[in-house]
């Protein structure tokens, strides 16, 4: 019994690393994996080959901003309301300070600041390579629609209030001397900024296009590509400013009483009076910027194409010559003599993936030896542990 358990434990363990190298086997003839590419290619004479992708992408912002400011000022100076009355001797003189105020407020509220850059990896479809006769259809349709919504409002009440005053000063039924009355000046100065108010800065990037290659495919073949783009852009803008400024003031150097004084001379001079007041309001300012993508063409190499093509809704007809074909979403066509290699992959450099061979990176060239190399070190291992698990008493070097 003891002996059979021992064999039941060697089979399970040969078992286990059965599995491992078929894991391994598919690591190394794992298929190359892009962001989104559509390939058509290396199929036999006569073969007829469709594929057909539809992807929908929808983004909905909504943006609201609400301020509501109250702002209330009340000043009061006073240097004036002077008395000297019934004086029967000596000069009598009344000369009051000066008063000056100085007074801000500034409001800035409801600013927004939108950057979406919503641009992916380029996308590629791909006919290339297929036998004669063979029939080979890519259908395209790709839709964006992107929705923003913004809804600012504001109200401000901005109120002030002040009493400034140097005068109504009183030299009445003085007997003797000389009367003399002189105020003093009254600056006032300030200002009132309101804004920036509902401000609004959106700047949108559409969504990255196709590339569509026709190339290298054989005699008699009809190669379609049938592309059709809808890019949908709602930007909903409403901004409310309410702004109420209420500025009042109350200044005064005069009202100086100087009655029934007997004798010498009388002599009343009031002061200046300075008002500088600034009100600004700034509100309601929306910038909107939106930037397309656009559609990638490939390289540069000429390639040639072995066949006719298909006429279809504008695809050009003839072999021997290269033929590519962008179609957009109003109907319009594209055409270009250029070709080239197959666009990066989104995780290579050059899409703005890290480019990390074997982990982001498995469809280039270093990626793929990478991985045939180190699974064919896993599959000479594991077979060497298997055939020692199932025959461990033959003697080494001639297993």
């Amino acid at each position: 019994m003891g002996k059979m358990k021992k064999e039941q434990l060697k089979k399970k363990k040969a078992f286990s690393f059965l599995l491992i190298l078929l894991l391994c086997i598919i690591l190394v003839f794992a298929p190359n994996t892009k962001a989104l590419e559509l390939v058509i290619s290396n199929n036999g004479t006569g073969s007829v080959s469709e594929v057909s992708v539809q992807t929908q992408n929808a983004i909905t912002v909504e943006q609201v901003n609400e301020g509501e400011v109250d702002n209330n000022v009340s000043t009061s100076s006073n240097t004036g309301e002077n008395l000297l009355s019934a004086n029967t001797g000596s000069n009598v003189t009344v000369t009051t300070g000066d008063s000056h105020q100085d007074i801000n407020i500034e409001n800035s509220l409801n600013q927004l600041l939108m950057d979406s850059n919503c641009c992916s990896s380029e996308k590629e479809a791909n006919i290339s390579g297929n036998g004669n006769d063979s029939t080979n259809t890519i259908n395209l349709s790709q839709s964006d629609r992107e929705t923003f919504s913004l809804v600012q409002t504001a109200i401000i009440n901005n109120s002030i209030e002040g009493v400034a005053n140097t005068g109504d000063n009183t030299a009445n039924s003085n007997t003797s001397g000389d009367v003399s009355i002189q105020t003093g000046d009254i600056s006032v100065a300030g200002q009132i900024i309101n804004g920036p108010v509902n401000t609004a800065n959106v700047y949108l990037k559409g969504s990255t296009g196709w590339s569509a290659k026709i190339s290298q495919n054989g005699d008699g073949s009809t190669n379609t590509i049938l592309s059709q783009f809808n890019n949908d852009t709602e930007i909903y803008t409403r901004s409310l400013a309410e702004i109420e400024n209420f500025v009042v003031w109350n200044l005064n150097t005069g009202r100086n009483l100087a009655n029934s004084n007997t004798s010498g001379e009388l002599n009343i001079k009031t002061g200046d009076i300075s008002l500088e007041f600034f009100i600004r309001n700034l509100a309601n300012i929306a910038r909107v910027e939106i930037d397309c993508c656009g559609i990638f063409n490939p390289g540069d190499d000429d390639e040639q194409n072995g066949g006719d093509f298909d006429g279809e809704e504008g695809l050009p007809v003839g072999g021997g010559e290269e033929n590519q074909r962008g179609e957009s979403g109003d109907g319009s066509v594209s055409e270009s003599q250029s070709s080239g290699s197959i666009l990066p992959s989104a995780a290579a450099t050059e899409a703005g993936g890290p480019g990390i061979v074997g982990l982001s990176d498995t469809s280039s060239g270093a990626a793929q030896t990478l991985f045939f190399w180190v699974g064919l070190l896993m599959i000479a291992f594991g077979g060497r542990m298997v055939v020692n698990e199932i025959f461990p008493h033959l003697p080494k070097g001639k297993k």
